[in-house]
């Protein structure tokens, strides 16, 4: 009956009534595994009818439900039933759904049918929306370890989205999210964003070179698109070659140009323009805040649900800098404050700890700063700088010549750009810790040395005085 009324161009949601009823009224007598044509049926039906400017997240559940049996059941015979299935999520995609439901969903179909990549690739992507990427990066290793081993082609894009994943966990693998992107780019010498991210990557690891390639190869896919500006503006200005800035500038000012809203673009001119001013003998800050307020009120005044990582990301680097800002007014309580909120929007953020721990050394809580130090290493372990801070924390406040040594030596293994100075204070370390042992040493033999007139023993037979038996 659903069939006919199907054919006759009925209402959905009759042939939807008919076709439940009809596998109600089956599985009383048959199994669930004979029954495929009709739950493909019914779950293409139920798409459709699900599919509008308004998807209806009721529908598009049911439809999946019903391509999943049939995925599970038996795929083979349902070559289309997996692009169906895909189509059905994305539509899903667009509105809220039981994300822990559909995880159960796609588990139940992988358990009876490993072999469904669609299925784990849909399964990878739930995961990334419930911020579980550690089983994101499992299932995407998975599809690329079987892919491999039946010598089919990897879906598009996976090396690109298994590397978002690694920069996504609590702890981010940078040199596994690296390998991923360039082994996006050997795949798709296209891809803009791989490009982009390679770039990035490299530029935070100290390979200014092979960064601004990467950034030229994506300007050159893309000239509309502002990404690769902002890193190549970045780089230039981590590399601090003589006239970078004034290039710098120039690519962050395109970024802007192409959307004035680029907030990372925009937070990055602030910071040249805070590093210019502290070589100022009266640094005035006005310009670099009104920039980073700009950042910081523009994303406060949008809707809460429009925000994204990158968002968030944005709003706490501005606070980072305007705080910065006010540790250099010599106000430290007021920057501490600020790191504080920085935190709330980006909870493992490195470079909030390392500024704390800076201001934290500032008001004299050395301990507190030494632990913060060490989070931001913990979050972080390839940014120099911070073993540079922690070493100094280190020499001149804890005196733990020894820690700031192995700190400034960390420093230079991650190609830190002070290695003159810092191989300085290495020595300096060293003979103060010398000086320290030496010292020791001296105290240590005086301690224990004999008197030139030692004391002798009591002896045995002195007299002990009586014990008075008057009354107080």
């Amino acid at each position: 009956m659903a069939r006919l009324v199907q054919r006759r161009g009925g209402r959905q949601t009759d042939v939807i009534d008919y076709y439940v009823k009809g596998i109600e009224i089956s599985l009383q007598t048959q199994k669930e595994a004979d029954l495929l044509d009709e739950y493909y049926e019914l779950g293409k039906i139920y798409l459709k009818a699900g599919s509008s400017k308004e998807p209806n997240q009721k529908y598009l559940m049911e439809g999946l439900k019903c391509l999943l049996i049939v995925l599970r059941r038996g795929g083979n015979r349902y070559p289309f039933a997996a692009n169906q299935l895909e189509n059905g999520f994305t539509q899903l995609s667009k509105v809220d759904y039981d994300k822990s439901t559909m995880i159960k969903m796609l588990q139940s179909t992988l358990e009876i049918n490993p072999g469904a990549q669609k299925v784990r690739w849909l399964l990878a992507e739930v995961y990334s929306k419930t911020g579980q990427y550690d089983r994101m990066i499992e299932n995407l290793r998975k599809i690329e370890t079987d892919a491999k081993a039946s010598g089919e082609p990897l879906p598009e894009e996976l090396y690109y989205r298994l590397g978002l994943a690694y920069l996504a966990t609590a702890k981010p693998d940078y040199d596994a999210a690296l390998e991923a992107f360039e082994n996006e780019i050997l795949a798709n010498k296209l891809n803009y964003m791989a490009l982009v991210k390679a770039a990035q990557l490299h530029s935070r690891n100290g390979i200014y070179e092979e960064a601004l390639a990467y950034c030229n190869k994506a300007i050159g896919l893309r000239k509309e698109r502002p990404e690769a500006y902002w890193i190549a503006g970045d780089t230039l200005v981590r590399r601090r070659l003589p006239g970078d800035t004034v290039k710098a500038q120039k690519y962050l000012e395109n970024a802007l140009e192409l959307k004035s809203d680029f907030y990372q673009a925009r937070i990055k001119l602030a910071e040249i323009e805070i590093m210019r001013q502290r070589e100022m003998e009266l640094p005035d800050y006005q310009n670099a805040v009104s920039e980073l307020l700009k950042v910081y009120m523009g994303i406060e005044e949008m809707d809460e649900k429009a925000l994204t990582d990158e968002h968030h990301n944005a709003k706490a680097e501005a606070i980072l800098w305007l705080a910065e800002i006010e540790n250099d007014k010599k106000n430290p309580r007021a920057a501490a404050s600020m790191v504080e909120q920085a935190l709330v929007e980006r909870p493992n953020f490195p470079r909030a700890y390392r500024v704390q721990g800076q201001i934290q050394a500032v008001l004299e809580s050395f301990d507190e700063a030494k632990q913060s130090y060490l989070k931001a290493i913990e979050l972080d372990p390839r940014t120099a700088e911070t073993y540079m801070l922690l070493g100094i924390l280190c020499q001149n406040s804890l005196e733990s010549y020894d820690e700031a040594i192995k700190y400034y030596q960390a420093y230079i293994d991650h190609r830190g750009t002070e290695v003159d100075r810092v191989t300085r204070w290495i020595g300096e370390c060293t003979r103060a810790a010398a000086a320290e042992e030496k010292a020791e040493e001296k105290t240590e033999k005086e301690t224990f040395a004999p008197s030139s007139a030692p004391e002798q023993p009591a002896d045995d037979t002195a007299s002990t005085p009586s014990v008075s038996t008057e009354t107080p």
